[in-house]
């Protein structure tokens, strides 16, 4: 297949908290999607409903005089690059991986811009989300073995990259300085409220571990494993059957270069927190990693080090708080209560966590 590497650059995906890219401003109505819509070959539009899940894309399931689709508009994307995310998502379904293709438009192309926004369509695909804490022990081996066939799967498709991983790792020193920055904002926001009250709280805790945390910094390079991965693996990305099977892959905007352990992680973090953030469900985690080492092949060292600078790169995050106070961006920042309580709780279990996510 032709090379994407030029267009699909080095991500973030492993390691970086699900950096946001959310719908802002009206919301498009019926009419727009009509109008979208004719650049397709999908017939005349019966019904339309938002589909209100996830934080990135705004997305409608639209049914017409003959069928039931997907119209995606994707924010913060390079054409080129989704040319390239989609030529992929192809081959990936040819190959067996359950992933939805794009819909081809009347012109031939995978894509199309109205009003400068960029809309995609799919097929509607049957099944529910799931979130990871209602998963059953085997269902949590077999997702971790799925994700291991889609890196292997990846790996065949696609051109080899480069395997060593130059990975950035924040600096306390930085963090610091934007933990001062964010106290003085919820100190003095008119019409300051208990949020402003439990952020203030949250950010002093923060500054004292990293104070004392300092020379725990990771390495900025890294033997890890590299290669094509998904960059947003969880739960609103995944659909299942009633019978618990998975039927689909979904959202392959973040398709990157990034290290395999750090995705297992990653995945890991996003689908097994508990809902009150306080706290991984180790079991599932190991489960999850057990999975995924049956057919991957990663190392224990790997994954440890992918753990703990997850760790790092979680206790050292603020951008909900960025995205709140300086975007008015409120469910972002309604992210942050969680968030803050998993890092600590996750500093003090942080040699239980790691080793759960070296688990065989």
């Amino acid at each position: 297949m032709p090379d994407p590497s030029s267009t699909l650059t080095p991500g973030r995906a492993p390691y970086d908290m699900m950096s946001p890219a959310t719908v802002t401003g009206p919301q498009p109505g019926t009419d727009l999607v009509s109008r979208v819509l004719c650049r397709w070959r999908a017939g005349t539009p019966l019904e339309t409903r938002t589909l209100t899940s996830g934080l990135m894309n705004l997305n409608w399931r639209v049914e017409t005089d003959q069928g039931t689709y997907v119209l995606k508009r994707v924010a913060d994307v390079d054409p080129r690059a989704l040319r390239s995310q989609h030529r992929v998502v192809a081959a990936l379904a040819e190959a067996g991986i359950p992933v939805p293709v794009p819909l081809r438009t009347r012109r031939g192309g995978t894509y199309e811009v109205v009003d400068g926004d960029h809309y995609v369509l799919h097929p509607w695909v049957g099944g529910r989300h799931r979130g990871g804490l209602d998963l059953g022990h085997g269902e949590c081996v077999a997702l971790g073995r799925t994700l291991a066939e889609l890196h292997v799967t990846l790996a065949r498709l696609m051109p080899p990259v480069q395997q060593s991983c130059y990975v950035p790792s924040p600096r306390a020193e930085d963090s610091l300085n934007t933990i001062e920055r964010l106290l003085d904002v919820a100190r003095t926001r008119p019409g300051r409220d208990s949020f402003d009250d439990l952020v203030e709280r949250r950010l002093l805790e923060r500054g004292v571990l990293l104070s004392r945390l300092s020379g725990h910094r990771p390495p900025e390079v890294d033997a890890l494993d590299t290669g094509y991965v998904h960059g947003d693996f969880h739960s609103l990305n995944l659909l299942f059957d009633d019978a618990g099977e998975l039927t689909a892959i979904l959202d392959w905007d973040r398709l990157a270069v990034g290290t395999y352990a750090g995705e297992v992680v990653r995945a890991g973090v996003l689908l097994f927190a508990l809902r009150d953030g306080h706290g991984l469900d180790l079991d599932r985690v190991a489960a999850f990693v057990t999975g995924y080492r049956s057919t991957g092949g990663l190392d224990a060292a790997q994954l440890r080090s992918a753990a703990y600078r997850m760790w790092w790169e979680r206790a050292n995050d603020f951008w909900m708080l960025d995205w709140r106070y300086q975007r008015g961006d409120l469910p972002c920042g309604d992210l942050f209560p969680a968030a803050a309580a998993l890092v600590a709780w996750w500093t003090d279990n942080l040699a239980d966590v790691t080793e759960a996510f070296a688990a065989r």
